[in-house]
């Protein structure tokens, strides 16, 4: 298992947040089987905040952003090509 222990993550162009599940299984969060998130996740004997991993998102649809909300994942903005970021991200992931 992975645990991660990087800076922020910003994925420009979230959708339904199909990719952003991903980043956060990478990183070591586990889902519950109703697919919500566990609020901690483990490595070893070790466990972890949820928060810990910084993933911020953007998407353009205001119906995928509210759909992105409800399941938890950070909206900062609606256009990655006016978004002006606050944090010195170590990743921009995406599927183009």
């Amino acid at each position: 298992m992975r645990v991660y222990a990087g800076g922020p993550i910003l994925e420009p162009s979230a959708g339904s947040g199909d990719l952003a599940r991903a980043i956060e299984k990478a990183a070591g969060i586990h889902y519950n089987s109703d697919g919500t998130r566990n609020d901690y996740y483990y490595s070893t004997n070790n466990k972890y905040r949820l928060d810990a991993l910084q993933l911020d998102c953007i998407e353009q649809s205001a119906v995928l952003r509210a759909t992105l909300k409800e399941n938890g994942f950070r909206v900062v903005h609606d256009d990655f090509l006016t978004f002006t970021p606050h944090a010195h991200y170590k990743a921009i992931i995406m599927n183009p």
